[in-house]
């Protein structure tokens, strides 16, 4: 295979002679030779730089490669270990997504603001139009197969960017640009996708364990409601070993027999939880809906808040509902100040 260094000979005698188009041999006159057009081009054997060894190695040459197209697409490496063959279908699925997503809907509104501009100022984008138009075409074609055949022609085949350019219908420019990218900017990080792979990992696992700690501390804000998820939480702390002390002061209570005694009965009836089936069966009911409406304040008019003062008044002017709900307001606040007092 060959490489193109920068080993230099002496030329021989009759070096840089090009053949006759006039002659014999080719049958073209003077007069037709004169309305010709002359395209000259020849493999560049000479390099200002050294080839480097990926190039012309095709193993180190997907690596290269598939680190390029990765860092074109802001693609990190996947937790999961991924084969060279699953990368590359990954870079093709983004590519394309972001073509339809993004290039697409852009090129069309620029060509639409290109129509309604002024001639004086539509060069201005047109530049631009043509940039995003280069790009829906190398997402088109793939990015990973151009840097691939801008290796070959260029490393292998000896061309110079012109010719690289004219056989892959690029620019001479953006071939170069392509080289160097890949030879400044690839190479970092290229061969050792399994590291980079294994540091993503235990980010991403970081990550989780922050968001499951900030999920728990919403779960546990104050006044939150008692779901089957803060239950599980309070009997994970119970099991080891958390006093009742601490349990009320990581959720919120400042009294240590509220959170003990609200714990036991949710654990005696669980579908009093506010996520158990029984309670969003109820709350998605019309009747707990008309009810809810009816409780709002904002939605009391003057007459609403009639009603419901002269209902009040009527049940306490009962005799019995007054003797039996100060007996259970004295008996509550009992046993709150025995408990207080324990």
């Amino acid at each position: 295979m060959p490489t193109w260094g920068t080993v230099r000979f002496d030329k021989w005698q009759f070096a840089g002679r090009r053949s006759k188009a006039v002659s014999a041999d080719t049958e073209i006159s003077f007069a037709d030779f004169q309305f010709m057009h002359i395209h000259r081009r020849q493999k560049q054997q000479e390099r200002r730089l050294e080839t480097p060894d990926w190039a012309v190695n095709d193993k180190l040459l997907r690596q290269v490669v598939l680190n390029a197209a990765e860092k074109r697409l802001y693609l990190r490496p996947n937790p999961k270990f991924l084969t060279d063959e699953q990368r590359l279908a990954r870079i093709r699925e983004t590519e394309l997504r972001q073509m339809k997503e993004r290039y697409l809907p852009l090129l069309r509104d620029m060509l639409a603001r290109y129509k309604r501009l002024p001639k004086y100022r539509q060069s201005e984008l047109a530049i631009q139009i043509q940039n995003v138009d280069s790009q829906c075409l190398m997402a088109t074609r793939g990015i990973v197969a151009i840097m691939v055949s801008v290796v070959y022609h260029y490393f292998r085949n000896g061309y110079d960017s012109v010719t690289v350019a004219e056989t892959l219908r690029l620019h001479p420019p953006h071939v170069r640009q392509i080289l160097a990218h890949l030879f400044h900017n690839s190479i970092k990080d290229a061969y050792n996708y399994p590291e980079r792979a294994e540091a993503r990992r235990l980010i991403v696992e970081a990550l989780e364990k922050k968001r499951a700690a900030q999920a728990e501390r919403r779960l546990l804000k104050r006044k939150q409601r008692w779901t089957k998820a803060k239950v599980d939480l309070i009997t994970r702390w119970l099991e080891q070993g958390m006093d009742w002390k601490g349990i009320a002061k990581s959720i919120y209570n400042k009294r240590t027999d509220s959170a003990m005694r609200s714990y036991r009965y949710f654990i005696a009836n669980p579908h009093k939880l506010w996520d158990s089936p029984e309670q969003l069966a109820e709350r998605s009911s019309p009747e707990y809906k008309a009810r809810l409406v009816t409780r709002s304040k904002a939605d009391r008019t003057p007459p609403v808040r009639r009603a419901i003062g002269k209902a009040t008044r009527a049940r306490w002017a009962d005799p019995d509902y007054r003797r039996d709900t100060i007996l259970s307001m004295v008996e509550a606040y009992g046993r709150r100040r025995a408990n207080a007092k324990r």
